[in-house]
């Protein structure tokens, strides 16, 4: 049996339920009196991963299971009794760049492809938060059509930043909490880098929806909406020219030849 006290990935706290033999053939088990205790989860039921975390959340008191196989990395949230509520699973051939790793309390992400998933047991976000953030900050303004978002700096406990990009016309700032009262909300502000400018939406924390439909209304999305107009003519122009260009010089090669 591995010494958990010392290992740094294990967050359960609880005299009730323990992770035994965390590195190797593990097994979770919940004590019902004083000497008795029972096995409630094991590596068998869990497609044999090895454990990277565990823990238990205080609020909403699930045990979370992080951990890996050969072929993929599985996240499996589970209540006291050991049954299995949500289960998520990346597959490693699939542009995995980075195991799994804890954030937050019941908050983890991974590295795919060229952005960022998160998982949560939170479920008023998304599983993969950029396909949720480029689904949101897009919309039937004819000029905003696909906006490219990603997961910048993670601060444990505080916020990560979050960046969505329009283009080259201009990248939006935003910060996401995770405060314990706060989590999962957003800042009710937006940095503008073409204006270089504060966008105040507010004076509460906003879930993503309501961040979207508030920045939405808010006068810069029209005027970032006929920047992006702007900068769509000037590069249809540019490219109309370069190609008028081309076709003169082959034009006047062909009078030579």
């Amino acid at each position: 049996m591995s010494n958990n006290i010392k290992n740094p990935n294990i967050y359960i706290n609880t005299k009730d339920i323990q992770i035994l033999d965390f590195n190797k053939d593990w097994k979770l088990i919940r004590s019902n009196y004083p000497g008795e205790a029972e096995t409630i989860y094991r590596k068998e039921e869990a497609d044999n991963m090895r454990l990277l975390y565990a823990e238990y959340t205080e609020e909403q008191k699930n045990i979370i299971l992080a951990g890996s196989t050969d072929d993929n990395y599985i996240i499996k949230k589970l209540n006291t009794n050991g049954y299995v509520s949500d289960s998520y699973k990346w597959d490693k051939a699939n542009g995995v760049k980075s195991p799994i790793y804890r954030i937050d309390e019941g908050i983890y992400g991974i590295d795919i492809r060229n952005g960022f998933q998160i998982w949560s047991e939170n479920k008023d976000i998304s599983q993969d938060i950029i396909y949720k953030l480029q689904e949101v900050f897009t919309w039937d303004l004819s000029e905003l059509r696909y906006a490219n978002a990603k997961i910048g700096n993670i601060v444990k406990g505080k916020y990560f930043d979050v960046d969505i990009s329009y283009g080259n016309t201009d990248t939006l700032h935003a910060k996401c909490s995770l405060e314990h009262e706060s989590k999962l909300k957003y800042f009710p502000y937006m940095t503008s880098e073409r204006t270089k400018k504060l966008i105040d939406l507010g004076y509460k924390m906003l879930y993503l929806g309501g961040l979207f439909g508030i920045f939405k209304n808010d006068p810069y999305a029209e005027e970032l909406a006929n920047a992006i107009k702007e900068d769509k003519e000037e590069q249809e122009k540019n490219t109309n020219d370069a190609k008028q260009l081309l076709l003169r010089k082959i034009n006047e090669t062909k009078k030579i030849i």
